[in-house]
């Protein structure tokens, strides 16, 4: 039999360190870092083809220092209003002119800040694949041959100017905003204190925490749930009331029979009526056996009175018809 040998697998390749390259003309290249409104970057970051004008840069050299702008492309018409002129990608829903605002080295000087140690590279696009060679799941990306451009002269910052069409365009976007699902609200707006502001800004708390929120409104129901509080003769009487219709009565019902504050309740009621201990009435609340007697005497006088009162009304109804006198018609 013929010997045979195993098939060993490659040994891994290991990525190789990309050298970063400098451009023949480092020294004469002045790149700007301009940060610019993300609208526009939307805008221009839809436009694939090459060679499009985005903008026309304006110095004006009457002030120091030189003031620069940066206008868009617009449609142009001549004097019987026809297009002449239409720019490679539509920027009607865009301002028109943007000021390139260049921080300075102090309040009073009139000389540009330049930043330090800020450099452009560019770097050609790269893709992810799965490598021969390389273990299952490992992947090797392509080269990127990084190229450093140039050291940045200057950072801006690109703000709208303030004319009637932005205004105009901040109105629509407010509009919208207020439509989407999550529209912007100003906190002046949600009467929110200012204690609760800070607490927000401070990351303390969120608008949609509950953090406190249930003791707040317990001591909101707490205030808006008073309850008058009745004599103690009254709430009383208004207790043998209740034992006369029904001998066993929970707290909870009693309290919302008689709506009356529970501690003062309580308190009444502890002097009247105990706690049936066991049997199938345990828990619930009857009249003492001393106060069984007197509350039938006490209810029996209410029984007389209102019935002496019915009787001396009829009696004042007799006397009233014997006054009267009969009219034949």
């Amino acid at each position: 039999m013929a010997d045979v040998k195993p098939t060993l697998p490659k040994p891994p390749t290991q990525p190789e360190d990309e050298q970063l390259s400098v451009a023949p003309t480092f020294d004469r290249n002045q790149p700007w870092a301009v940060k610019i409104p993300k609208f526009l970057q939307e805008k221009w970051e839809q436009i694939k083809e090459p060679g499009v004008e985005l903008g026309t840069m304006v110095v004006d050299t009457n002030y120091d220092p030189p003031r620069i702008t940066i206008r868009l492309p617009t449609v142009t018409k001549d004097a019987e209003g026809n297009i002449t002129k239409k720019p490679a990608y539509d920027t009607s829903d865009l301002p028109e002119a943007y000021t390139v605002d260049i921080p300075l080295e102090s309040e009073t000087s009139k000389v540009h800040a330049k930043p330090k140690n800020t450099f452009v590279f560019t770097e050609k696009e790269r893709s992810w694949g799965i490598t021969e060679g390389l273990s299952l799941g490992k992947r090797k990306r392509e080269k990127a041959y990084p190229t450093l451009q140039g050291k940045v002269a200057h950072e801006a910052t690109l703000r709208p100017v303030k004319n009637k069409k932005y205004e105009r365009i901040l109105e629509q976007r407010t509009l919208a905003d207020g439509q989407s699902r999550r529209p912007i609200v100003r906190m002046e707006d949600t009467g929110i204190s200012r204690g609760k502001q800070n607490q927000l800004a401070s990351g303390y708390a969120n608008s949609t925490s509950r953090l406190g929120r249930g003791m707040v409104a317990l001591h909101k129901k707490q205030q808006g749930d008073k309850k008058a509080r009745l004599e103690q003769t009254e709430l009383t009487d208004r207790l043998f009331d209740c034992f006369n219709s029904k001998p066993y009565w929970s707290f909870v019902v009693l309290s919302k029979t008689l709506e009356q504050p529970d501690q003062w309740l309580r308190e009444v009621l502890t002097e009247v009526a105990e706690q049936v201990p066991s049997g199938p009435y345990a828990g619930l609340w009857a009249l003492k056996p001393e106060w069984s007697d007197i509350k039938d005497d006490i209810l029996g006088e209410k029984k007389e009175g209102a019935k002496d009162e019915n009787e001396e009304e009829e009696e004042s109804d007799d006397d009233d018809d014997e006054d009267m006198e009969e009219v034949g018609m």
